[in-house]
């Protein structure tokens, strides 16, 4: 099963959350797919705290504190049924 098959099956049978990610000043940065962007949604933590570089306990912390979390703004966007 190919990975874009694989998300696309976990989305229609899970219940998911969506992140965005940015910089807290709003300037762009490089995404994984190497093109400029300003934001990025991510659909897991795991996902979230593997794109930043750190834990996924330091995500949950800084989702409940409402801080940033090591240089990244995340805000948790809607559950997607």
């Amino acid at each position: 099963m190919t990975d874009k098959t694989r998300s696309l099956v976990s989305a229609n049978f899970a219940k998911a959350q969506l992140f965005e990610v940015s910089l807290p000043s709003g300037e762009p940065f490089m995404s994984k797919d190497m093109e400029m962007v300003t934001s990025v949604v991510i659909r897991t933590l795991p996902a979230v705290a593997d794109f930043i570089g750190c834990n996924e306990r330091t995500v949950r912390r800084a989702l409940t504190s409402g801080k940033d979390c090591q240089g990244w703004k995340i805000l948790r966007l809607e559950k997607v049924n």
